[in-house]
């Protein structure tokens, strides 16, 4: 029986056949252990959290998607994606994350989370972070995330991207806040909440 992570290797975009570790170790496949590492840490704390309902900003292939939802299948799920053309075949990435999460409860929203005032309610458990990396855009859609009434919110890139470290830093002062220390682009969860 093939683990999930198996079937995601199996399942991925065509092209996409390495990832950009860090700033300092270059490019690698997907038979690299960190890249395993990066999508079960996504795994791992969606089996420990265990949302009901989880709301992405920046679904792209939909890979960090299917970790978490094949750890809580049950749980509703909506994707939010301007298809920027600057991250590669926006159009085709769109589709290939609709059939990868077709198994799961799916909605996608075409747009700009900028120009959104709210999340797409109700108020999810989880909000993943991973859409504009700027410090504006990061710091807009950590905002919005905090402010749906999430009780978490889990910040993608904080050991890759300065601009999003800032932001995710200055969001998490005076808040609960876990360093994810996985080995590929690092991730900041924050607990929105009023009990951990």
């Amino acid at each position: 029986m093939s683990s999930w992570f198996d079937v995601l290797v199996a399942r991925r975009f065509p092209t996409d056949e390495s990832f950009h570790l860090s700033r300092h170790r270059g490019t690698v496949g997907w038979d690299h252990p960190d890249v395993r590492a990066y999508f079960e840490s996504k795994h791992r704390l969606a089996a420990a959290l265990q949302p009901r309902r989880i709301v992405e900003i920046g679904v792209r292939c939909g890979y960090s998607a299917f970790a978490m939802l094949s750890a809580v299948p049950k749980a509703t799920y909506v994707g939010i994606d301007n298809r920027d053309p600057s991250y590669g075949d926006s159009e085709a990435y769109a589709l290939h994350a609709a059939t990868l999460l077709a198994g799961f409860r799916v909605s996608f929203r075409d747009v700009d989370s900028r120009a959104l005032a709210e999340l797409p309610g109700p108020v999810p458990d989880l909000v993943h972070v991973d859409g504009d990396h700027s410090y504006e855009g990061a710091q807009h859609d950590i905002d919005l995330a905090l402010r749906s009434g999430a009780r978490w919110v889990l910040i993608d890139d904080t050991d890759y991207l300065d601009d999003v470290r800032r932001a995710a830093n200055e969001a998490a002062r005076g808040r609960l806040a876990l360093d994810v220390r996985e080995p590929f682009r690092g991730a900041l969860l924050i607990f929105n909440g009023s009990e951990p």
